[in-house]
């Protein structure tokens, strides 16, 4: 009895263990393609992180946080640039007892997948001949709707960490193609392919019908054609129309220029 009930313990640690492994594991997020700065195409969704950024270009969505030290100070927006201080045009910005540093622009942005952090948009920028490079984790919480950040600061040598929490860390399936219903298909023709389309088929049908009665009345060669006369007058209408324009324009050009 006493084996069992131990075994029963362990069984339920293991799957407790699993389950919370399995759900904040940042690993299993892989970016295939970079759409952005701040979005990218994943196997099970697009990744967007603009409703983050705040297209402000002196309020930034991550704004002068200090790291658990309260040494450093640092900044970051997912998409449009911002500026402070030495920091021109930036997406991540540090900022000490001196200095503003840059840590990269949003040019710089790339997606990559850390064996241990999972996803992270990384940034890199010169100062002083000295490469600096901001690491962006992204760790996907589809019930956090105001995202939260966590600045770790320099982890390792000219390398700075900032953990963001949010819904749109998360891949997101692009909504479902749906058709319009009849009535909508038909009122995206213009009224130009209608008339085409009628005319396409009324003038044919004209035709063909009226040579039919014209023929079961006798009528031969020719005559068949149905308003004969009225169709052998168009190409003089039709020219008689042109001279008139012609002359019209002739005629204003000839007035402007007295």
């Amino acid at each position: 009895m006493r084996a069992i009930y131990l075994s029963y313990i362990v069984l339920s640690l293991a799957g407790l263990m699993f389950d919370i492994n399995e759900s904040v594991d940042p690993q299993n997020i892989v970016c295939t393609s970079k759409i952005s700065s701040c979005a990218c195409q994943t196997d099970d969704g697009i990744i967007d992180l603009s409703p983050l950024d705040t297209k402000d270009p002196s309020n930034p969505a991550l704004k002068e946080q200090y790291d658990p030290n309260n040494k450093n100070h640092y900044s970051w927006n997912p998409c449009s640039g911002f500026s402070m201080g030495n920091c021109t045009d930036v997406a991540s910005c540090q900022q000490d007892n001196h200095d503003h540093i840059p840590l990269g622009t949003q040019d710089d942005a790339q997606f990559v997948t850390d064996p241990d952090l999972g996803l992270e948009i990384t940034y890199s920028a010169s100062w002083y001949d000295t490469i600096r490079t901001a690491h962006i984790q992204l760790l996907c919480d589809p019930t956090a709707d105001s995202p939260t950040y966590d600045v770790q600061g320099e982890t390792k040598s000219r390398n700075y960490m900032i953990s963001v929490t949010s819904k749109y860390c998360c891949p997101q399936q692009a909504p479902p193609v749906t058709s319009p219903p009849a009535g909508q298909q038909l009122l995206g023709i213009s009224i130009g392919t209608i008339l085409c389309i009628a005319l396409a088929v009324i003038v044919p049908t004209y035709f063909i019908v009226g040579m039919a009665v014209m023929h079961r009345r006798g009528a031969t060669g020719t005559a068949m054609v149905p308003n004969v006369e009225f169709w052998k007058g168009i190409p003089s209408l039709v020219k008689d129309g042109t001279m008139f324009l012609v002359t019209k324009v002739t005629k204003r050009g000839e007035y402007n220029r007295m």
